[in-house]
């Protein structure tokens, strides 16, 4: 009977509480890494805007609490007190859920000092109609907010109002840099003139012209008949039965695919954990550079510190990340190279022994997550 082959890879990778691992792929957590770099030297030339807009680009990926930090401070030189003052808000929250009572200080101090240079502004809304939307520069304001004062950036700003069925109504309000913000009134909504199509409207279906008879065809067939069969095959050819070269393509096309995605995904593998032992290095470093900025224990309120921290987390993320994968890819590479050779020796006991082909390879892979009280991981396998 066949003779059946079971490989099986089970990878289970420890994570450290000290080390979270995001639930990101390994391409924008090195595009967020690269965009914070880019902020901090837009920061350092001067270029306060650029380096706002990469700061924020960088969050969105990974949502850093040393970004939000930086995009607090960049903000705050950028004269926007408002975001500037929610950001550190949320910095502080933040950092005492995290234990990191240096930055929940520094964030907390930077909350106080901006408070009086914020310009606050009311949104009124005196005759709501059903589903009314009211949005600032497109962020929703909810319903709760209207009429209290809220903080506003200095600058121009787009207020909309929709509902299905009503126009909507904007206006471009502009808070002055100092001082107290506008009252801004959203007036009643007034019916959309749009009128909805009418039920059960059809539409006229045009019907195509028949296609002309084309004699092409025709005369093409009839050349074909009349020319003459092909006296005979060239001898290679006919030499060989048709059954053997199906057998030789078919057993070559089976385990050349596995060999080089077997012998690529192996290659890749050991990349990405010369890149994770690279990244963990460099943590390692890192993280004594901020310990030497900032002695643990003590406060601080060193940006360096604050930068080479968050550079440390950054770098243990990636070397955890590259790390899985790479025992991924090696896991994968080498089951798939097993399989390849072991198809063929199958082959080999099988034409010595005269027995019929047991199968074409893998007649199946399974891969499936695994999970453990401290651990997670991924394991996978196959039948050949």
């Amino acid at each position: 009977m066949p003779r059946l082959l079971t490989a099986a890879l089970g990878l289970m990778v420890l994570v450290a509480g000290s080390s979270p691992v995001h639930a990101q792929s390994i391409q924008n957590a090195a595009i967020a890494e690269a965009l914070f770099r880019e902020g901090q030297e837009l920061m350092t030339a001067g270029k306060v805007a650029d380096a706002c807009a990469k700061f924020s680009a960088s969050l969105q990926l990974d949502p850093a609490l040393g970004t939000l930090l930086n995009l607090a401070a960049c903000h705050e030189k950028q004269g926007r007190f408002a975001s500037a003052w929610a950001e550190f808000s949320d910095v502080a929250a933040r950092a005492a859920q995290q234990g990191q009572k240096d930055r929940e200080s520094y964030a907390r101090g930077r909350v106080k000092a901006l408070e009086p240079k914020l310009v606050r502004g009311s949104i009124v809304v005196p005759q709501p109609v059903d589903g009314i939307v009211v949005t600032v520069d497109g962020n929703p304001v909810p319903a709760a907010a209207w009429g209290i004062p809220l903080p506003f950036d200095a600058g121009a700003h787009l207020v909309e109002a929709t509902a299905s069925g009503f126009e909507t109504w904007r206006a471009e309000v502009t808070i002055p840099a100092r001082g107290k913000g506008p009252k801004i009134e959203v007036p009643k909504l007034l019916p959309s003139a749009k009128a909805p199509a009418a039920p059960g409207a059809t539409v006229a279906a045009v019907a195509s012209p028949a296609p002309t008879a084309d004699p092409a065809p025709a005369q093409a067939s009839a050349q074909k008949q009349a020319a003459p069969e092909p006296a005979s095959v060239a001898h290679s050819e006919a030499a060989v039965p048709s059954e053997v070269l199906a057998e030789a393509v078919e057993s070559g096309a089976r385990s050349t695919p596995r060999l080089v995605a077997g012998g690529g995904l192996l290659a890749a593998g050991l990349g990405s954990a010369g890149t994770a032992v690279f990244f963990g290095l460099k943590a390692k470093g890192l993280a004594g550079d901020r310990d030497a900025l900032c002695p643990p224990g003590q406060a601080c309120y060193s940006q360096a510190a604050f930068d080479a921290d968050h550079d440390a987390r950054a770098s243990q993320q990636l070397a955890a990340i590259t790390g899985i994968a790479g025992a991924l890819a090696v896991g994968t590479g080498a089951v798939l190279l097993i399989g390849a050779f072991g198809d063929d020796g199958a082959k080999a006991e099988q034409d010595a022994k005269g027995a019929p082909d047991a199968g074409e390879g893998w007649s199946s892979i399974w891969f499936a997550p695994t999970a453990a009280a401290r651990s997670v991981g991924f394991s996978f396998g196959g039948i050949f």
